[in-house]
Order: structure tokens, then C-alpha cells, then sequence
């Protein structure tokens, strides 16, 4: 393909950007933060974070070598900052490689730098920098870089924080994005005062775009539904609004489909005349499947493969693909099309149908990532370790690959454009709640496990809100197994408002009258609807306890017990005769 001149008119790519001004000290400083607190990735040639050039063209090794800086825009001073980046767009090849360099370090001339002379404290104590953290591709592709003053100084809170180097080892995009919510999280403390108040502030990001190719990045863009998700729920991702700026009114937007191909005569590359089932028309000659064969066998033929996601409906029953026949997506490689899965061409498939693979049904790999993809990956921010694709997806998000989990997810979504195989990310945080969990818990203890007649036995009871709903109204009855159920207590209209809140019930049990046997009391609590009276199912079986005790000896000689009247859990009993309750009840504690 013929080369193109690098544009001389630059298209600024940033994931948020506003405005930039001071607000008087009078008002809130949360708002002044908002609006005034910047982190910026950014090249000092170019003066920007959007970084191409000719300067940057990659034409064989040594490669050109590109200076970045992480500059830090804050009124107020700061006592110590930590910074975490990842300058790897996707999964595949990268243009830039870190350099390290021990001798200067990347906080050397920043404002934190351990080689700096700093004036003491207001107190005379020594001030001095201290390296905190220096991770330097560790994961690869990942930077974090932390450091802190002591003795109680400050520094300014504008300048450059650290200065990192990269060599250009190719040619394409990348990016180097400020990670916000994967830990550990990027935070800048700020210090007000003397001795100095440590706060964590909020910051505006504002990441990096590197390409040295010709052409005009893609734009990304996504929404995803519902707008609050919760632990465990299946959220949808929509991408179809995502395009090409030199493209638009392609075929996908401009966004480039990697070619499937059906591999006739099964030599691993493209010949002539061979289906191409969707995607452009590749070169004769090009490799199909992933990872490409060693050249000439050298070490023995490995051939290429194919991606086992891409699947087929094999309608007329013959265990091979036929032209017609749907070809989708088998997202989860549980060979029938559920949840996550899409129909990459073809009709409609129903629920659930069957869907099998073929060895010669490949792909070529234009986006060098071992896998086939439409021109959109999605990268989760979680503990997943899926690399998805697809305009429209979904996913639920989790703590591990086989638990669901709650809290911000950088959710990144990379295209690709069909003309020049340009990427461009969009990162956007994704707030997943927690799951609504209504649980009421209860504890029960008794003074003994074994006592005599005659002896008064302690029961005591702690109602706590284990969930974290509030608990409006909640009934607990707190009874033993005298003539089948005797009642205790009974409770109604317990409130328990903030999560971890819990109520204390002590009663004593009378054992003057009781024939001498094992007991057991119970304790159980539910919750209920304040308005339709309803209960409301409990997360948990810990809202029933119970406990048991041994009564031993032999009654008094001249009592007799009387006749208790038997209740059902919820029943009060009308005649207490021999046992007797004392409740006291102390106010709620969170």
C-alpha cells in the first residue's frame, strides 16, 4: 500500500477534557478540586497529549526515541503521589517499547525527586524525597510510579512528576492511559497546613495517543445498559456508533472485520478463488489462522489455526460448513448460541441452536492479536482475563473468571479502521453495584450449657443488619421447646437503618418449675415489607438460631408445674405461671 504523508493537522483525541480555572478558596474544595486538579500524559516536542509526527516514523532499528511526561496541574501542594499507566492499546504488537534507565531515574528533575535538595520544614525538621515505588514494565506494558516527601514538607503542586523514555520499535498506535480504578488506583495526596493535612483529591485524566502511520484514527465510542448494573447482572455493550472519520459510510462504519476464509485445500494461506465469507479480499499468499507457520518448516510444520469461536449452524447435518449456512460467534465455546454469542453472517439462528466447527473455516490475522475479531475488542478492567469481541457484546463482571463482583471497572473498547488498521481506544468507567441483600441476622447465647433445677438461665439475643439495605421493620420471636413451643418474646417492628446495625435482647428463664431434661431455645427474625406487610425472603439462613441446655436435679418437693398454654413461633403466650422474662433492651448500635 502506498505510503501516505503524516497530516499536519492534528485530531485531538482525549478521553475528557473541560475547561481549566481556578475557583476562589471561599467556595467547597471538593468543587475547586473538580474543576482544577489535572494529571496529563503528554510529549514535550509536540506539546500535546495527542503524539505523531514524522519525528516518530518508524523505518528499522535503532528506532526513534520519544520523551514523555506525567505533569501534575493542583493549586495546593502536595505530599506524595502515586501513578499507575498501561502503554498497551490492545493485545497486540506495540510501536513502543520503555526504556530503563537506572542512572536517571523517571523522577529525576520532577517535583518529588530524591536527588533534590529541599529547604526543611517551617519547624527546622530536614526535608528529604523518598522513591517509593518504580515498576517499570512489571506486568509488561504496565508503569507505577509512586514517591513521597518526609518530614512534614510539601511541594508544589504543578510541575512534571516523572519523565519516562520509549524507544519507537514500529509502526502503528498505541496508548498510554492513566489507570483510575484498577488497583492499585492512581491518587495524588495532596498536604495543607503545618504539620501538613494528608487528602486524597480527585483529578481530571487526561492519557495519551501515540501513532506514527498515515491516516486518521478511528473513533470509538459505546453505551452500555443498564444504565446502574449490579453484581451479577449481564450488562450490554453497543459499539455500532463507533467510525472511521476518512470512512464513514463504509461497509461497518469504516471499522475494519478481519477476513474468514474458507481454507479449501487446507494449506494455511490464501489461494485464489478460495470463499471469502466476510471481510476484504486478502493477497494471494496470505497466511490464514493463528500463529502464522514457522518459515520453511525449519522446526517442523506448525500449522496455522483456526479461532474455535468461529462456528457455524450446520443445518444439513454434514459436519462441514456449506455456503448459506450462518456462521456466529460461540463467545463462551459451549458450541450452541446463548448469551454473548452473535451471528457474524447469515440468518437467524433460535436459542440454543447447535452450533459446530470446522478446521478449514479460518481467518486471516490482521490485527496480529491470535484471534479473530469484527474490529472491536473490549478489554473488561476486571478478573475476568477475557479479551471479547463483537459491536454488540455483553458481559458480567467479575472478581476472578467464576465470581460475579461489584465496584468501578475501566472498561476499554478498541477498533480498528478499515484503510489503514489504525486503532483507537475509548475507556469508560463502569460503576457495578452490589447486589440488593436483605439480611437479617441472629445471634444467641446462653449463660450455661448445663444447670440445675432452680437455677435462672441467661439467654441473650443480637439482632444485626448483615445486608446492606436498610431494614425498615423487622419481627423476631425468641422461644423453647416447653409443651411444644413456648413463647419467650415477640418482637414487631424492629428498625435496623444502617448496615451493620445491631440490637442486644437479654431474658432470664426461671428453671424452679422445669422437669429436668435437655431444652433447646431458638431465636428467629424476619423482615418485612413496611407497606404491603409482605416478608421479605432473607439472604441467608442466619436469621434462625438455635441453642440448647441441659436441665439437671430433680424439682422441689410441693410445686407443681402448672398447665402452659402451647404457641406456635409468633404466638404470645397469656400465662407465664413459672418462667418469667426480664427484657432489657439497649439502643441500637452501628
Amino acid at each position: 500500500m502506498k505510503q501516505r504523508a503524516i497530516p499536519k493537522i492534528l485530531i485531538i483525541l482525549i478521553l475528557s477534557a473541560s475547561s481549566v480555572f481556578l475557583l476562589p478558596p471561599s467556595l467547597n474544595p471538593a468543587k475547586v478540586h473538580a474543576q482544577s486538579v489535572r494529571l496529563e500524559v503528554w510529549n514535550p516536542d509536540v506539546r500535546s497529549s495527542n503524539i505523531t509526527g514524522p519525528q516518530f516514523q518508524f523505518t528499522g532499528p535503532p528506532g526513534p526515541q520519544l520523551s514523555v511526561r506525567v505533569n501534575l496541574t493542583d493549586p495546593q501542594p502536595i505530599l506524595a503521589f502515586d501513578v499507575s499507566l498501561n502503554y498497551n492499546i490492545t493485545v497486540g504488537p506495540n510501536p513502543l517499547q520503555l526504556v530503563d534507565n537506572p542512572s536517571i531515574g523517571p523522577l529525576s528533575g520532577g517535583l518529588i525527586d530524591p536527588a533534590t535538595s529541599y529547604p526543611p520544614a517551617p519547624d527546622g525538621t530536614p526535608c528529604s524525597a523518598v522513591s517509593v515505588k518504580s515498576d517499570l514494565d512489571s506486568p509488561a506494558g504496565g508503569i507505577r510510579i509512586a514517591a513521597s516527601m518526609t518530614g512534614g514538607c510539601t511541594v508544589p503542586g504543578t510541575g512534571v512528576l516523572f519523565t519516562l523514555t520509549f524507544n519507537v520499535v514500529g509502526s502503528g498506535a498505541t496508548s498510554i492511559d492513566i489507570s483510575q480504578t484498577v488497583k492499585p488506583q492512581t491518587t495524588i495526596v495532596e498536604g495543607v497546613g503545618f504539620p501538613p493535612a494528608a487528602t486524597t483529591v480527585p483529578y481530571q485524566a487526561f492519557s495519551a495517543y501515540f501513532w506514527n502511520v498515515a491516516g486518521t484514527p478511528p473513533v470509538p465510542t459505546f453505551t452500555y445498559e443498564p444504565a446502574h448494573p449490579l453484581q451479577g447482572d449481564q450488562v450490554q455493550f453497543n459499539a455500532t456508533q463507533s467510525f472511521d472519520p476518512e470512512n464513514p459510510l463504509a461497509p461497518n462504519n469504516g471499522i475494519q472485520i478481519e477476513p474468514i476464509v474458507y481454507d479449501t485445500n487446507n494449506n494455511q494461506v490464501y489461494d485464489s478463488g478460495e470463499p471469502v465469507i466476510v471481510g476484504a479480499t486478502p493477497a494471494v499468499g496470505t497466511p490464514l489462522g493463528s500463529p502464522p507457520p514457522q518459515p520453511d518448516c525449519r522446526f517442523g510444520c506448525f500449522f496455522n489455526k483456526p479461532d474455535p469461536h468461529v462456528a457455524f449452524n450446520d443445518t444439513n447435518g454434514n459436519h462441514i460448513w456449506d455456503p448459506g449456512e450462518t456462521i456466529a460467534y460461540d463467545s463462551s465455546l459451549d458450541h450452541k448460541f446463548d448469551s454473548g454469542d452473535f451471528v457474524i453472517t447469515g440468518a437467524t439462528v433460535p436459542a440454543n441452536a447447535i452450533l459446530s466447527g470446522d478446521s478449514l473455516l479460518t481467518f486471516v490475522d490482521t490485527h496480529a492479536n491470535n484471534f479473530w475479531d469484527n474490529g472491536y475488542l473490549w478489554l473488561w478492567g476486571d478478573g475476568s482475563t477475557i479479551v471479547s469481541t463483537g459491536n454488540v457484546t455483553s458481559h458480567v463482571f467479575q472478581s476472578s473468571p467464576t465470581v460475579s463482583s461489584s465496584g468501578l471497572f475501566s472498561v476499554k473498547l478498541v477498533v480498528f479502521d478499515s484503510d489503514t488498521s489504525l486503532p483507537n481506544r475509548l475507556v469508560q468507567v463502569v460503576r457495578v453495584g452490589p447486589n440488593i441483600v436483605f439480611d437479617v441476622s441472629v445471634f444467641l447465647e446462653l449463660s450455661k450449657p448445663i444447670l440445675n433445677v432452680g437455677e435462672k438461665l441467661g439467654v441473650t439475643v443480637t439482632l444485626s443488619n448483615r445486608g446492606n439495605q436498610h431494614i425498615d421493620v423487622a419481627h423476631m420471636n425468641v422461644s423453647y421447646d416447653l409443651n411444644t413451643l413456648t413463647s419467650i418474646d415477640q418482637l414487631r417492628g424492629i428498625s435496623l437503618i444502617t448496615y451493620g446495625a445491631h440490637e442486644q435482647f437479654n431474658y432470664t428463664i426461671d428453671t424452679s418449675s422445669l422437669s429436668p431434661r435437655t431444652y433447646t431455645v431458638t431465636a428467629q427474625a424476619v423482615i418485612v415489607n413496611a407497606t404491603t406487610q409482605e416478608i421479605i425472603p432473607n439472604f441467608s439462613s442466619d436469621n434462625v438460631r438455635s441453642q440448647s441446655f441441659l436441665l439437671q436435679g430433680s424439682q422441689a418437693p410441693g410445686i407443681s408445674l402448672p398447665i402452659l398454654i402451647a404457641a406456635g413461633v409468633g404466638a404470645l403466650i397469656a400465662v407465664w405461671a413459672v418462667v418469667y422474662v426480664i427484657r432489657r433492651r439497649r439502643p441500637a448500635e452501628t
